[in-house]
């Protein structure tokens, strides 16, 4: 009896404790999920009180994230003591956690800010060894040991943060620390030292701050630094297209600073300033010299297709094509060698020489079966045996395109054979239950996800990544709606395009490939100005993934990407009043403006969906200027004519990503 009463209290006992931990564990999550609703609004004192809660009462994974985000928060308010506390308990805790890079980090600017330089060292010399961002770490031992007064190794730290990433943001610091020192009287600079940094300072665009380093350089014969400063002198001048000033440098090097390698590149480069100020004949001249007296060096290759694009541009098919076969011919493992048959055969078609110009296409397909020409000329060869008249083989490279190819020759294929009376059989789509992928094999992330912590769900998801190969369609499918649910939208798409190279064009991977997030405003504004919300979804996806804050190197601003004078003037014409900039990146008005522009460019282009994505993203004066040079008659050969790069990928880009915005919504 006493041991029936001692059981029965003993299950009491044991179910009391289990509702006790159930009502702590259900705690604990009520104060993460708080806690990051906190942190994602900006009310960062409540958060950070709220993650101390979790660390103290949860488990991981709730517990490891609490911990970081207190360390993150802290630097936040810039209080460093607390910050670097949370980072080494972290650190301690979690000696491989999934945060471990982003706290180490966190931890090396924490001693940074509270100048404990000494730690800075440590912290900055460990990452170096792991080889986690080279270039911030050597700068930040460069700003311990100057930090500590070690003047010396700061100074040899900052240099090779110059020479060995030039490239990288954190040059620049190095270059503003060591003109610090200079102040002070602790460095003097060297010749190489100005080279460098000059260098440094070209490659982030900072070109008068480079020529200030070049012009420091006192030059001699016969020495590499003075050819080097020279030639780079002459590039920023090119940069800032200053052609006639790029010339003269470059001049000056080739008379009294040759120096070998940089005579070829100099004489390359003047050709070029000469095709840039439009002296199109002498530039051609000069091209097709260089690659005569210099087939063996690096630009030859260039300098013929520098010709041939010259020889196109001004309407001679004929030279173009011979200079573009002699280019695929002489460097037939060079990185042009599929443009220039490509070309070739494009020349050739313009000079309605279609047997010709299915040589070099055949070419391309069997030499270059996956170069990004290959769909080009297979649809081109279908044209031309189309125009012929050999029904049999246009058909064959048709289907091909239309069975394999998803982007703009793929569209273009299934139209043509819906032209010719036949049916376009598309093949059964892999169908993947995505919706039914849940977190299971994933229960950290899951856990996170559950809470609304996407952001660190998705750090999870990204961790495991590596080591989960066969489970890597599931990943993907989860990282895509982390992100879309954060409004992420570039990295869910991202994420959504690698699920649809693993699966295939499910409908619901291409819903993730292809989301159409701000669904309502485009359908409204589209219906609005009488557009195909498709069509806007299209350009919206194209010129910017539907980030409302992006900004382009041109200035253009939020979802579809307008120039701030164009929305200025598009609101003045809509009645809305008080127009600014930054109201184009609110994305309702951004995505009214976009669909009022493109109703005015469909009356002026009539509807021609390429001419308006051309006009879009180049200007309807330039492609005004291009219909008076090509025609229009036949838009997909206008298409290929386009001049200018950028413009030719957004229009083919627009038109394919709106035949999948058609096909899925």
């Amino acid at each position: 009896m006493i041991r029936r009463g001692g059981n029965f209290i003993l299950l009491i006992g044991t179910a009391i404790l289990t509702l006790v931990l159930t009502c702590v564990a259900d705690e604990a999550d009520r104060s993460f999920k708080k806690a990051t609703e906190y942190r994602l609004s900006g009310k960062l004192e409540r958060a950070i009180q709220l993650y101390r809660k979790t660390v103290e009462t949860s488990k991981e994974p709730l517990s490891e994230h609490a911990l970081y985000h207190i360390g993150e928060i802290s630097a936040a308010l810039e209080r460093w003591d607390e910050s670097i506390a949370a980072f080494r308990l972290y650190l301690r805790r979690y000696p491989r956690g999934v945060r471990r890079k982003e706290a180490l980090l966190g931890l090396g600017e924490g001693y940074l800010n509270a100048g404990r330089f000494d730690k800075v060292i440590e912290v900055y010399s460990a990452l170096l060894k792991e080889g986690l961002n080279p270039a911030m770490a050597l700068l930040r031992i460069g700003r311990g040991y100057e930090g500590v007064g070690k003047y010396r190794e700061a100074i040899s730290y900052y240099r090779k943060v110059i020479e060995r990433y030039p490239s990288a943001f954190y040059a620049e610091s190095a270059i503003s620390r060591l003109d610090g020192l200079a102040r002070k009287g602790k460095f003097h600079f060297t010749r190489k030292d100005l080279l460098l940094q000059g260098i440094a300072l070209y490659r982030s665009g900072k070109y008068r701050d480079a020529r200030r380093r070049f012009i420091r350089i006192r030059l001699r014969r016969g020495d590499s630094i003075s050819t080097k400063a020279l030639y780079y002198t002459g590039m920023s001048h090119m940069d800032e297209r200053r052609y006639k000033s790029a010339i003269s440098i470059f001049n000056k090097l080739l008379k009294s600073y040759p120096y070998p390698g940089y005579v070829t590149s100099a004489r390359f480069r003047i050709a070029q300033c000469y095709r840039r100020r439009g002296y199109r004949r002498e530039a051609e001249r000069r091209f097709l010299d260089f690659a005569r007296r210099y087939p063996w060096s690096r630009w030859a290759d260039d300098a013929l297709y520098e010709a041939g694009s010259i020889q196109m541009e001004e309407g001679r098919y004929s030279a173009a094509a011979y200079t573009f076969r002699r280019l695929a011919t002489k460097y037939g493992t060079g990185r042009f060698a599929d443009d220039a048959l490509w070309l070739a055969g494009w020349c050739e078609y313009k000079r309605h020489r279609y047997s010709k110009a299915l040589e070099p296409f055949r070419e391309l397909l069997r030499s270059h079966p996956k170069s990004r020409f290959a769909a080009a000329a297979r649809y081109w060869m279908a044209r031309i045996y189309e125009r012929i008249g050999n029904r049999a083989s246009a058909l064959y490279h048709y289907r091909r395109l239309a069975a394999d190819d998803n982007w703009y020759y793929g569209v273009k294929a299934r139209k043509r054979l819906r032209s010719m009376g036949m049916k376009v059989r598309v093949d059964p789509k892999r169908k993947a239950r995505l919706r039914d992928w849940d977190l299971k094999p994933f229960p950290r992330a899951d856990k996170l996800i559950s809470l609304g912590a996407y952001d660190d769900g998705a750090r999870e998801l990204t961790a495991i990544l590596p080591g989960n190969r066969n489970l890597r369609a599931r990943i993907y499918y989860n990282l895509s709606v982390c992100y879309g649910r954060m409004k992420s939208y570039p990295q869910s798409i991202k994420y959504g395009i690698y699920l649809r190279g693993v699966l295939g064009d499910s409908p619901d991977a291409l819903k993730l490939a292809y989301p159409m997030p701000y669904r309502r405003a485009i359908e409204r504004w589209a219906a609005e100005f009488g557009l195909d919300s498709g069509f806007v979804a299209a350009m919206a996806y194209e010129e910017s993934r539907f980030d409302p804050k992006a900004v382009s190197p041109a200035g253009a601003i939020g979802l579809m990407q307008i120039m701030p004078s164009t929305g200025k003037s598009m609101a003045r014409r809509l009645g809305i009043r008080g127009f600014s900039s930054s109201n184009l990146f609110n994305p309702e008005l951004n995505i009214r403006l976009g669909c009022y522009y493109i109703s005015q460019l469909m009356k002026t282009f009539k509807g021609q969906l390429e001419l308006v994505a051309a006009a879009y993203n180049g200007g309807p004066g330039r492609v005004n200027g291009w219909i008076k040079r090509f025609g229009d008659e036949e838009i997909d050969e206008f298409v290929e004519d386009i001049p200018y790069p950028e413009t030719r990928r957004h229009v083919k880009k627009t038109i394919a990503t709106y035949e999948i915005y058609r096909t899925i919504y």
